[in-house]
């Protein structure tokens, strides 16, 4: 069965220098934030391979004050909600063949609905139960 995997991957740095890329990220698996670097992968999974196909590292180059509690954060331009978007449609443009698009629930906008719906021509299922919180989307037809 050939499906697509979008997945956040998180690797803490704690002792590294924070810029637009190290720098705090919340981690959902932790349930916090962690200081490093995070990484938005698209998975292409054909039988027992899986090969990376797309890949995004979460920039946040503006800076600003959060003003309730008066630190320094940092905040991306783009939404990983935006890019993972854009990776699947330049997969269905490179023209790779699939049948499910899969990813975590906080994915599961109704901007990327709308999106898989009706710009990659799929329809919603929830495998919630068997892939815990993952969501499938099987193509129409």
């Amino acid at each position: 069965m050939n499906l697509f995997e979008i997945s956040t991957t998180y690797q803490e740095k704690p002792y590294t220098d924070e810029n637009e890329v190290m720098c705090w990220h919340y981690d959902h698996s932790k349930g916090r934030s962690v200081q490093g670097f995070n990484l938005l992968n698209c998975l292409y999974h054909v039988g027992d391979i899986s090969i990376p196909v797309a890949f995004e590292l979460i920039r946040k180059p503006a800076e600003y004050c959060d003003l309730k509690t008066r630190k320094r954060k940092r905040a991306s331009l783009v939404t990983k909600n935006e890019l993972m978007r854009a990776m699947l449609d330049v997969c269905v443009n490179n023209k790779l063949k699939f049948r499910f698009v899969m990813f975590d629930v906080w994915f599961s906008s109704k901007e990327n609905m709308c999106h898989i719906k009706e710009t990659l021509k799929f329809l919603y299922s929830s495998c919630a139960k068997s892939l815990s919180t993952k969501m499938v989307f099987p193509p129409r037809g």
